[in-house]
Parts: structure tokens; C-alpha cells; sequence
């Protein structure tokens, strides 16, 4: 588990008045035990941050048997939980966890990236104290909202195929070449592959305006970006828009597809990718 860098907070970001902490009564730990300040408290582990006072779930942290538990700066706060240090065998199971519990915060927090941890009470003060004002701007869009992946693969093939059949310019060009002399069928051939592109083109515009029509009520679009042959886009959604943006999607699926386009929805999860995007940082 890493520790991000510490910055100096702002003064009113660590007024103590602001600090407290709540230890769910079912974690086992004893009581009255929250967020210390000695430096031999032991590690915290950090998941998400969401309103002050909100509900946990029973679900444990990452270390067996601990359940989290909140540390609010004003009116938000950070769920932790305490951890011990671990060897690489174990990091997978705790990636699990991790995720496991930001799930079950989902549409109500601000999720943070698996490996943010702290060596006690005070680094995390000095963490939170310096982001908090950033950290309720985020959690403010966030909240109420997951995030789904729109995924796009393109297959040449069944595009060009859909071209001949369906672009009355690029079908006549195509029959006119089959039938032509060699010597004039090079020229053709050249025509050809110039009208295909410029079809091409076209569908893929219609394509991508669609996929922007359809996108407009999200609270953010992140991308498009390359992966595994594929063009992906992270957007931010309210919950129930998920489900209708699922419907849209397969609605228009048969037209894409017949164009050798394919368009599919993942999720929602837990909006890691809008959180890194917008805070930024290898510590957030």
C-alpha cells in the first residue's frame, strides 16, 4: 500500500473543531476507539468520501474483521478503516475488498483509488484538510451518479460490405469496375477505394452523432480512448438514466451493426475514472 505525498494544508482545513470520527458499533473494535493522533495508531486504508454522517454498510475493509468507519472534515467525510501491512499474496484479495466496498457506497460517494493509505491520524488530517474543498466539489457531481463505459469496435470488413450493398454510388462504382477492361479498371479501382473512404466517413459521422445525441444527459464524458481494439467513454450518469441509455444503445444496435459498428454499455460502477479525471494526481 502507498502513501501519497503530504501537502501542507491550509490553517481553517485543520481547525480540530472540524475533525471527528465514528466507529460503526459492530466492528469489533474497542470502544471509543476513532482516529488517533500518536504515531504508533497503526496504518488507515482509504475508500471514499461521502457526506458526513451518512450510513456505512456492514461490509469489512480490506483487513479480515475490521469494518470502516467515517472521519469527517466539516460537512463531508472519508471512510477508512484500519489495515496492517501485507505481502504481495494478499494484494489481490484486498483489491477485491476495496472494490467490493465502494460498491456498496455506490450512487452516494466518491469512490478513491485502491492503495491510498496513511502511516496514522495526522497524515490523513493532513491529506483530507488539503483536499476537502476539491473533494466536495467532486463528490457534489458525483453523487447520485455511477459510471458506465461506452464501448465502440469497428470492423472494416463488414463495413465495406455494408457499403456495397448500401451505397448506391459506392454498389454502381463497384459493378462498373468489375466489368471494365484492365487497363481502365485500374483507374476505377482507384475511384472506388476514394468513394468507399468518403462512405466510410460519412457512416462513421452518423454514427458518432448519434452516440453524442445520446450521451447528452450524462453529467460527464470522459474520452473517447483506445483500448483493446476498441474506443471507449467513461460517462457519468444518474441511476435511473443507466437503464434507459442501455435501451437507446440497443435500439440503434441492429442499424450500427448492418454498418459494422458495434456499440456496447458496461457498468455502472463505482465512478473511479471520473474521480481520477477531474481531481487528477496519482494520490487521489
Amino acid at each position: 500500500m502507498t502513501s501519497p505525498s503530504q501537502q501542507a494544508p491550509s490553517r481553517n482545513g485543520l481547525a480540530s473543531a472540524m475533525w471527528r470520527s465514528t466507529t460503526p458499533a459492530a466492528s469489533g473494535a474497542a470502544a471509543g476507539e476513532g482516529l488517533g493522533a500518536g504515531p504508533g495508531e497503526g496504518m488507515l486504508h482509504a475508500y471514499a468520501v461521502l457526506r458526513a454522517g451518512a450510513p456505512l454498510p456492514a461490509v469489512e475493509g480490506i483487513e479480515d474483521g475490521l469494518l470502516p468507519f467515517a472521519v469527517s472534515h466539516g460537512a463531508r467525510a472519508l471512510v477508512v478503516s484500519r489495515v496492517r501491512a501485507c505481502g504481495p499474496t494478499q494484494l489481490a484479495q484486498r483489491h477485491r475488498a476495496h472494490h467490493a466496498l465502494c460498491r456498496a457506497l455506490a450512487f452516494r460517494s466518491l469512490p478513491l483509488a485502491f492503495g491510498i493509505g496513511f502511516s496514522g491520524g495526522g497524515a490523513l488530517r493532513q491529506w483530507f484538510g488539503a483536499r476537502a474543498r476539491r473533494l466536495a466539489a467532486t463528490l457534489d457531481r458525483a453523487e447520485g451518479c455511477a459510471e458506465s463505459r461506452v464501448l465502440v469496435r469497428k470492423d472494416p470488413g463488414r463495413l465495406d460490405a455494408y457499403l456495397d450493398r448500401a451505397e448506391l454510388g459506392v454498389a454502381a462504382l463497384r459493378a462498373t469496375t468489375g466489368r471494365a477492361e484492365p487497363g481502365r479498371r485500374r483507374m476505377l479501382e482507384r475511384c472506388l477505394a476514394e468513394a468507399r473512404a468518403a462512405a466510410r466517413a460519412r457512416l462513421r459521422d452518423r454514427a458518432a452523432a448519434l452516440l453524442r445525441d445520446e450521451l447528452a444527459p450524462a453529467r460527464a464524458v470522459i474520452g473517447p480512448r483506445a483500448a483493446d481494439g476498441a474506443e471507449g467513454m467513461a460517462v457519468l450518469l444518474p441511476e435511473p438514466a443507466v437503464a434507459a441509455l442501455r435501451r437507446r444503445l440497443a435500439a440503434h444496435a441492429k442499424v450500427l451493426a448492418d454498418g459494422g459498428i458495434e456499440v456496447a454499455l458496461t457498468g455502472p460502477w463505482p465512478p473511479y475514472g471520473f474521480a481520477r479525471e477531474t481531481l487528477g494526481g496519482a494520490d487521489v
